[in-house]
């Protein structure tokens, strides 16, 4: 029983740091500046952008694209473009900079960011933006649930931009040869996980790569057996059903036939040279992969009772000169437009958070797309993502020691340690 507890105690600290490693090697730019912005002039009424579309996908292409266009009928106020490297890498920097004060005008991250920037001197209102009735006639266009999820803070305005949804993609060569049929290993979990091992056993490859945002992946470890990762608000890492999750998973990463990347885009790259069987990847990686025929893709596995979390990206403006928060909604509403938003759902392989366009996109015949909607219509809005979480993981990390160092060989023992956990995060 103790052996089995300290194998789940790593996993857990190998996911919780695996959000705290840096994207060195990532293939699409860090936290540093994209070269566009190192060579721009940052005017004090100009609004900087920080956002996850690298320029050297497609996605991040027609971004700049729509930024050159609207920058071009605005001389006088324009939106600078920071790439940075994921989610999560955006909320560490805003975490190390908003002390300061030293925050950009607008950020695309994940929903439920808010808490990131309460506590703000300058608070942003939305009315004082634009008139009340014409922002709730522009906000009305979207899925409740979504606006549920991104409602504006205090401190931040926030408008939900794009659905995003777990899936896994494979290698079909892989699965041929060892007579996998990816409808029945997408069945369940367990399907996926023993379909996992054979690869392990049967190749020389890693069998499964997590390729997303450590907090997203762990969410989707618990939702599988119907567990969540908060309770009322609090971290629940004391959740027997997180815990049970992880226990039968554990063995593979013990195994090493299953790894953490450090960042989407280095699982990405694993998947295409074949050293790794399966990623879990946001579905939008489908429009990267296109025309690879040795890369197919499937849903996240659905278990009976189950529901599966979904993120998605939002627009914040965060507090700046009333200018510039001007600038930066004129902007939001210039993407949000229904054919300019069908356009970049088309070129990124997103869903689009706006009803209408969302609607035209389920006449899609594209099997990522159907994926995606699967997943989205059966899903849960996941609103814990953000700073609270990567708090967690330091309360989490700090008091690891304190655990091991307690007789931990029974179930009570277990549960009164992250207990003691427990009492020490609500505080």
């Amino acid at each position: 029983m103790k052996s089995r507890i300290t194998l789940i105690l790593v996993l857990v600290l190998t996911l919780l740091l695996s959000a705290c490693k840096q994207e060195a090697e990532e293939t699409v730019p860090t936290q540093t500046p994209s070269s566009q912005t190192e060579s721009a002039v940052v005017r004090s009424n100009d609004v900087l952008f920080w956002h996850p579309f690298s320029p050297q996908i497609e996605s991040g292409r027609h971004l700049l694209k729509q930024i050159d266009e609207f920058n071009s009928s605005h001389p006088d106020s324009h939106i600078v473009s920071q790439p940075i490297s994921s989610c999560e890498a955006i909320l560490r920097e805003i975490d190390e900079r908003k002390e300061e004060g030293n925050l950009p005008g607008l950020v695309w991250i994940c929903f439920g960011a808010d808490s990131s920037f309460q506590n703000s001197e300058n608070p942003v209102d939305l009315s004082a933006i634009a008139g009340s009735d014409d922002i709730q006639a522009f906000l009305s266009r979207f899925d409740p649930l979504l606006l549920d999820a991104v409602s504006y803070s205090e401190s931040a305005a926030a408008v939900p931009f794009n659905i995003t949804t777990p899936a896994v993609f494979y290698r079909t060569d892989l699965f041929a040869q060892n007579g996998l049929n990816p409808d029945d290993v997408s069945a369940t979990w367990t399907n996926l996980v023993n379909a996992a091992s054979l690869l392990t056993t049967n190749t020389e490859t890693v069998s499964l790569t997590l390729g997303l945002d450590s907090a997203w992946m762990t969410e989707l470890l618990i939702a599988e057996d119907g567990g969540t990762m908060l309770d009322t608000g609090t971290p629940a890492f004391n959740d027997r059903r997180f815990m049970e999750s992880l226990d039968r998973t554990a063995a593979l990463f013990a195994e090493g036939g299953a790894t953490i990347s450090d960042t989407s885009a280095q699982a990405a790259v694993a998947l295409e040279n074949g050293s790794v069987a399966m990623a879990v990847l946001p579905h939008e990686w489908n429009a990267e992969f296109e025309g690879d025929e040795e890369i197919g893709m499937m849903p996240w596995p659905q278990n009976d009772g189950a529901t599966v979390p979904f993120s998605g990206g939002s627009l914040y403006i965060l507090p700046d000169e009333e200018m510039n928060e001007q600038t930066a909604l004129e902007f939001i509403r210039f993407l949000m437009e229904e054919e300019r938003l069908s356009q970049f759902a088309s070129k990124a392989d997103i869903l689009p958070a706006r009803l209408s366009v969302l609607d035209s996109v389920r006449s899609s015949d594209e099997i990522s797309t159907q994926i995606a909607l699967n997943v989205y219509d059966q899903g849960v809005i996941r609103t814990d993502y953000g700073l609270p979480f990567l708090s967690v993981q330091e309360i989490f990390i700090s008091t690891l020691d304190s655990i091991f160092v307690q007789s931990i060989d029974t179930d009570e023992a277990l549960t009164e340690a992250f207990l003691k956990l427990l009492d020490q995060m609500g505080k």
